[in-house]
């Protein structure tokens, strides 16, 4: 899990920096993907810190956040 988290971590830090480099990029879709990054980082300092409740606490977040703002799907729309 830690593996897909770094992956994670890294795929999102590349896209953050990158909306930021648009100006275009609605402020809502580069907050949102802000706070997923966040929430990634806490969920591998919970699996660092064996504490698993967290990270599925967390990963909840994840999955409703995803669900409820599609950020990834909005982006590529909104650039299209």
């Amino acid at each position: 899990m830690e593996k897909f988290l770094n992956d994670s971590i890294t795929v999102s830090t590349q896209a953050l920096e990158g909306m930021r480099n648009y100006s275009s990029v609605p402020k809502y879709i580069v907050k949102d993907s802000d706070d997923l990054l966040k929430l990634y980082n806490s969920q591998k300092n919970g699996l660092q810190n064996n504490d698993v409740k967290k990270y599925y606490k967390l990963q909840l977040e994840v999955s409703n956040m995803n669900i409820q703002h599609g950020q990834v799907g909005e982006f590529l729309e909104y650039e299209k």
